[in-house]
């Protein structure tokens, strides 16, 4: 099997169980909601996007890795709808990120994202969140999506054709990735819930 296929397969109960825990839907009810939401993420991505490209060493697998960072995406968002990008607290447990087919691991997370942001996308402009000011997050690389994606999993099945044994290092990698961020917003849930005169919407 194929890498992308084996990722899939074997980190599909974590993208369910995070896809749950985040609830779209209930972060588009409202626009305090809608911010909580891209802040929440804003804590995980920057850091893990701040390890991930630490050093230019991704390059040699992913040469277009400097155009993947969405931190700043965020950033802007975050401040578009009202919020203070500059003011949040930022994850401390990442998954650990030393090696190649650790990072590659995380970015199959992070870089498939951007194909659930379309349908995120069409989502928040049916609720009224299509303004071009506050959805570059979800947008991302916009019409190049389908793109960006199809050359990260072309250069993630080279490296995985050069580097056999490092396919459960990769697969370990994303679960991680998948498992730590769902662990982030149920403590941001739970820091909400704590709120004098909030009523946590789950």
């Amino acid at each position: 099997m194929a890498l992308l296929g084996r990722l899939r397969t074997e980190t599909a109960a974590s993208h369910r169980a995070l896809e749950e825990c985040v609830d779209i839907a209930a972060c588009l009810s409202t626009r305090e909601e809608w911010l909580w939401l891209h802040e929440s993420f804003l804590g995980y991505w920057a850091p893990l996007e701040a390890l991930l490209f630490s050093s230019s060493d991704l390059e040699r697998w992913l040469p277009d890795a400097g155009l993947r960072r969405k931190t700043a995406l965020l950033r802007l968002d975050i401040d578009s709808l009202g919020g203070i990008s500059q003011h949040l607290t930022y994850c401390q447990e990442l998954p650990p990120l030393a090696s190649i087919a650790q990072k590659l691991g995380c970015l199959y997370v992070l870089e498939g994202s951007t194909l659930g942001g379309q349908r995120i996308t069409q989502m928040a402009a049916g609720c009224g969140y299509a303004a071009p000011e506050a959805g570059r997050f979800f947008r991302s690389y916009g019409p190049q999506v389908g793109s960006m994606w199809k050359t990260f999993g072309e250069r993630l099945e080279a490296y995985a054709l050069a580097d056999p044994d490092s396919h459960e290092i990769v697969v370990g990698s994303a679960f991680e990735t998948f498992t730590r961020l769902s662990s982030w917003v149920a403590t941001k849930k739970t820091e909400r819930s704590r709120h004098v005169g909030y009523s946590p919407y789950h």
